[in-house]
């Protein structure tokens, strides 16, 4: 893969950089999961005003664009990996709430729920054992295709110069390093824009492949054919 334009070994820098740009991306997926799914399970099993205060607090964090928040909260609080993670983390727990509330409504008037409650189970453990294990493997799906959105936001915020610092390698900054000799030595954008679209499809076809195999109506239509 050669070198940049410092001459330092690219293929290093990727495989190193590959840390710091997945490890982010995770951090920020899985807060915003715990979040999202603590304000849309608590929204979908309370109901009345509870439901509706946290539905319109969801609806308030999906309705900012997250580019142009990130960029008004880094612009605040500097530039740094940080501050970008938190950015992303506030603005991107509203479509885990807003899916877990829906999976939460359409499964608490089940019967195996109502027979849970006649039971005894409230709360807490209504919630770990008979609610989270149903809604899981559909959040599982939602994961594995946010992954390739939030490598590319990274991306998008460190072509910014709003992400990640030198020397930190990371995808998206290399991306902005190289794109200055892009006449020159164009690979040094072409390795690590190819990383970034390769990690995209393969989260996007993981995505794909879970919900084949969680879907139910997918399953019935297999054992028909």
């Amino acid at each position: 893969m050669g070198t940049d334009q410092i001459g330092r070994c690219i293929l290093s820098r990727l495989i190193y950089g590959g840390r710091t740009s997945l490890l982010i991306v995770f951090v920020v997926i899985f807060f915003s999961l715990l979040i999202g799914v603590g304000v849309g399970v608590t929204a979908g099993l309370c109901g009345g005003i509870t439901d509706m205060l946290l539905s319109r607090l969801i609806d308030l964090a999906m309705a900012v664009p997250a580019t142009v928040f990130t960029i008004a909260l880094v612009s605040v609080l500097g530039s740094g990996l940080g501050h970008t993670a938190l950015a992303l983390i506030i603005i991107g727990w509203g479509e885990y709430a807003r899916i877990s509330r829906s999976l939460v409504l359409s499964l608490k008037n089940s019967f195996y729920i109502e027979e849970a409650k006649l039971g005894g189970a409230r709360g807490f453990t209504l919630v770990r054992y008979y609610i989270l294990p149903n809604i899981v493997p559909y959040l599982l799906v939602v994961v594995t295709q946010d992954v390739g959105a939030k490598l590319l936001t990274m991306a998008g915020l460190s072509l910014l110069g709003l992400s990640s610092q030198p020397p930190t390698p990371e995808w998206g900054f290399m991306l902005s390093e190289g794109r200055r000799y892009i006449q020159t030595a164009p690979w040094l954008i072409f390795y690590p824009g190819l990383i970034i679209m390769l990690h995209v499809m393969i989260f996007g076809l993981l995505g794909d492949c879970l919900r084949d195999i969680f879907d139910p109506r997918e399953q019935v239509t297999k054992r028909r054919k």
